[in-house]
């Protein structure tokens, strides 16, 4: 009996450790608003390719010619892994020197800090960002003898440059300078699609229509659609397809080049006029006032939002305008898995050449129908479990108190099932901590001299 009471304890001092000792991470805070980080925490390293041993760090008795190559390794919110920067296990820069003879040097140019700031370059929000690493070394390591190895990272705005987080090679190096001055300091450039100022999601009030979901819509960082070749802008189209975003722009690593690289835009359109020629056009801008509308005064018919500002033109000299229609469709339920919308979709210009409108069929537009993108069916399992808890809780009770009370003929508190165990159950699960301290002690502490003993036999 002690023994199941002692478990009884262990599993409650485990709770309590759960739900009042916050775990270790949980309030680290890594990136900058507005910026890609999470494509770059993503990648446990990044590697950097020093392209001539005049750039490599030059251990202590070692000569230029006696250097084979060096790579530098970084990585973002996270320290790097031990074998990138033997023997450290805290740093985010290290550069690897590799030695004619095949012996590898390490040298740590920036610790890792969970508190580690990124700033705008230049205080340009579009301009990419930045942040300053500083390292350790031993002096008798490296001709660093008076200043620590420091490094500084620059991410510089590249609508075209995305890095493959399974690929740490994937980066593209915009130049690698040491400071004349002090060869200790460094500066990496690098380019990036990530560094693009993204403007921020909509305000919840402003990403917000009664009765309708458009969170489920936001979530996701784009949609596209196949469209009818005949309804694309610019015309001689053999294809067409159309990428949107809902309450906020879409990526500039989505849209990659031309007009839709903006860091505003919220529909592009892509024309393919040949197996080697595709045409794109910004058919319509977010903005921070942008605003969702139903479409009719009952907010029965669905919802409809206007992006404007796109591609100014020849023929659209004030810029395309964009209206986008939700219209109801009970079976017309999107699937957060798959982007593509290939159905339900109508792509018509209107009687206005610089005016398109696009109609989309979805679950969400339906009143009261539920919306919208289909859910994991497994967070329904915690009610269940609640369920089955607290209906054996009330079988218990119910069954319980019917044989105490029928047949054995018990009265008052003492019908409830099992009244003495429950009374004493606080009691019997100190007596188990008791029983595990003296298991864990050796029952050292019975046998510690007291200054005071008490007596219960009399009593």
């Amino acid at each position: 009996m002690k023994f199941i009471f002692a478990c009884v304890c262990v599993l409650a001092t485990v709770i309590c450790l759960q739900l009042f000792i916050p775990a270790s991470g949980q309030d680290v805070i890594c990136g900058l608003d507005g910026y890609d980080f999470n494509n770059l925490s993503k990648a446990e390293y990044w590697n950097i390719s020093v392209p001539t041993a005049a750039q490599c760090i030059l251990p202590t008795g070692v000569s230029l010619n006696d250097i084979s190559s060096c790579n530098i390794y970084f990585s973002i919110c996270r320290p790097l892994p031990v074998e990138r920067c033997e023997p450290s296990n805290t740093s985010s820069v290290c550069q690897e020197v590799i030695l004619t003879n095949g012996s590898v040097i390490y040298f740590n140019q920036g610790e890792y800090s969970t508190e580690h700031e990124y700033h705008s370059n230049d205080g340009h929000s579009d301009d990419g960002f930045y942040s300053a690493f500083t390292g350790v070394v031993d002096p008798e390591d490296s001709q660093c003898e008076k200043n620590n190895l420091s490094t500084l990272l620059i991410f510089n705005c590249n609508g075209r440059q995305f890095w493959d987080p399974a690929d740490p090679l994937s980066l593209t190096v915009a130049g690698i300078l040491r400071n004349p001055l002090d060869p200790c300091q460094y500066f990496l450039q690098v380019n990036y699609s990530g560094a693009c100022y993204s403007a921020p999601t909509l305000a919840p009030s402003n990403c917000h229509l009664d009765d309708y979901n458009l969170e489920a819509l936001a979530e996701r960082d784009y949609w596209y659609a196949e469209v009818d070749k005949a309804a694309c802008y610019g015309g001689d189209a053999i294809s067409c397809v159309m990428t949107f975003a809902f309450c906020h722009p879409l990526s500039p690593n989505i849209t990659e080049t031309g007009p839709c690289a903006q860091s505003s835009t919220a529909v592009c359109q892509v024309g393919e006029v040949d197996s080697e020629q595709a045409i794109s056009y910004n058919m319509g801008m977010f903005e921070n006032y942008t605003l969702f509308y139903p479409n009719d005064e009952d907010g029965i018919g669905g919802f409809h939002v206007e992006y404007s500002n796109g591609s100014r033109t020849d023929d659209c000299p004030d810029g395309i305008v964009t209206r986008i229609i939700w219209a109801c469709d009970s079976a017309a339920k999107w699937d957060d898995q798959d982007q593509t919308q290939h159905t339900h979709v109508a792509y018509d210009p209107s009687n206005e050449p610089c005016d398109y409108v696009i109609s989309f069929q979805y679950a969400g537009a339906c009143i009261p129908v539920p919306p919208t993108v289909s859910r994991d069916k497994t967070s329904y399992v915690g009610w269940i479990l609640m369920g089955i808890f607290f209906g054996a809780v009330l079988s218990y009770l119910i069954v319980g108190a019917a044989i105490q009370y029928f047949v054995r003929g018990e009265k008052g508190v003492r019908v409830l099932p099992n009244y003495d165990f429950w009374r004493n159950f606080m009691l019997l699960t100190l007596e188990g901590c008791k029983f595990l301290l003296d298991v864990l002690t050796c029952f050292r502490l019975d046998k510690m001299p007291s200054t005071t003993k008490v007596e219960y036999d009399k009593l």
